[in-house]
């Protein structure tokens, strides 16, 4: 009896082994390897991303994160362009304020 044990053991740890190769073969991704974007391309998609997050807000909080990115595409990006970032957001912002109050 106990070398029908230890003949069963075997066949399971073999068994054991054998699944695990082949859920090292199933791990593999299904998708192919997607191609690096040209700066057109990324352009592009940042743009759209953009359109979205400020399709789901509304009135002055949208004009200002779309003036947030209209300073980030003119450079005004880190600390040291920190107050003229902060200057063309305030004065654009004014604009839009009056121009809504109009």
């Amino acid at each position: 009896m106990n070398g029908q044990h230890t003949e069963f053991n075997r066949l399971l740890g073999l068994g054991n082994e054998l699944l695990q190769q082949r859920q090292g073969l199933v791990n593999v991704p299904l998708r192919l390897p997607q191609a690096t974007l040209d700066d057109k391309q990324q352009s592009a998609l940042t743009k759209t991303e953009r359109e979205l997050a400020l399709s789901r807000l509304k009135g002055e909080e949208k004009e200002r994160v779309r003036l947030g990115y209209a300073a980030d595409d003119l450079g005004f990006v880190g600390d040291p362009y920190q107050e003229a970032r902060q200057r063309y957001i305030s004065n654009a912002l004014e604009a839009w304020r009056n121009n809504e109050a109009n």
